[in-house]
């Protein structure tokens, strides 16, 4: 992908991402273990730079695993559900 593939709405995503993860009292380690992301992908994901994913649409994948809770792996599928 481009080399700096970063817009305002990435960067506000990401952001409401980490934000909603620290709400629920997860470390960036413990987040990549519970919904098996690579570790410099989610750091990615939450800064809106996805310049480090091979393409597109694995970065739309990845974001739809992290956030999604209908998703098997989703972060916040416990909190939606169970919360």
């Amino acid at each position: 992908m481009n080399s700096e593939l970063k817009s305002a709405s990435s960067v506000k995503t990401g952001k409401n991402f980490s934000a909603k993860r620290i709400e629920l009292g997860y470390s960036i380690d413990e987040a990549c273990k519970k919904v098996f992301i690579n570790k410099d992908y989610l750091i990615a994901i939450e800064k809106g730079n996805y310049s480090i994913f091979p393409s597109e649409s694995f970065a739309k994948a990845y974001e739809i695993q992290y956030f999604d809770p209908c998703s098997r792996f989703s972060l916040f599928r416990d909190d939606l559900y169970f919360g």
